[in-house]
This record gives C-alpha cells, sequence and structure tokens, in this order.
C-alpha cells in the first residue's frame, strides 16, 4: 500500500509542475509577448512559402485583410481582399484555409492581374 501512495503522490507531482509550467509560460507571454515579435493589432492568417527567402502572407491589421509579399529586404502590398479568411484554431482548418481560402485569394488576384 506504500508503494501505491507513493506512485499517486508522484503522478500528482508531475501534474502540478506541468500546471505550474503552463502558467508561469502564460503570465510570461503576456507580460512579454510584444518584445517578442507578438502584435495584438497585427495577425499572420496565413503565410505560403514563394520560394527562397519569400513568401505570400495574408494579414489582418485593423479588420482588414491584405496580401502581402515578403522577402528578405521588403513587404510589398499584392492586395487587399474584398472578402475575409477565418481560420479555425485547429490544424485541420489551417490547413483547410492553406488549401482553399489562401489559394482561392491568390488565385483571383492573379487572374485580376492577367485581365488588366
Amino acid at each position: 500500500m506504500d508503494g501505491f501512495f507513493q506512485i499517486i503522490m508522484g503522478f500528482l507531482g508531475v501534474v502540478a509542475v506541468l500546471f505550474l509550467a503552463y502558467y508561469v509560460t502564460k503570465i510570461y507571454a503576456a507580460k512579454f509577448g510584444a518584445s517578442l515579435g507578438y502584435s495584438r493589432n497585427i495577425k499572420v492568417i496565413d503565410k505560403l512559402p514563394a520560394g527562397k527567402g519569400a513568401s505570400i502572407a495574408i494579414i489582418e491589421l485593423q479588420d482588414r485583410q491584405y496580401m502581402v509579399g515578403i522577402t528578405e529586404h521588403s513587404i510589398n502590398l499584392i492586395k487587399e481582399l474584398d472578402e475575409k479568411i477565418r481560420p479555425d484554431d485547429s490544424p485541420a482548418g489551417i490547413a483547410k484555409i492553406s488549401e482553399t481560402g489562401f489559394l482561392k485569394a491568390l488565385k483571383t488576384t492573379i487572374r485580376k492581374e492577367e485581365e488588366d
């Protein structure tokens, strides 16, 4: 019975350490997140690599979404999106955006550029 008690106490100790680590990390991120590149006003909705050192991203700023091209030396506005893309919090939802909404917006932009 004494061994069982030690196993339970050890398990509870591990769980307590995990919860403590979670809350300390959460507090640290809230206090120092802005200095680590986190912003409450600008959100990266999705990002697609487009070559070495280049990517295309959809960002949200002041309740508007923009498609931007990002290289090592610059960030260029491609287009302000008419329809918003909303990711789910789940990894499957994020993958769905990459396959549907992002590519749809990119294809629409390319078609409009070709027509002009």
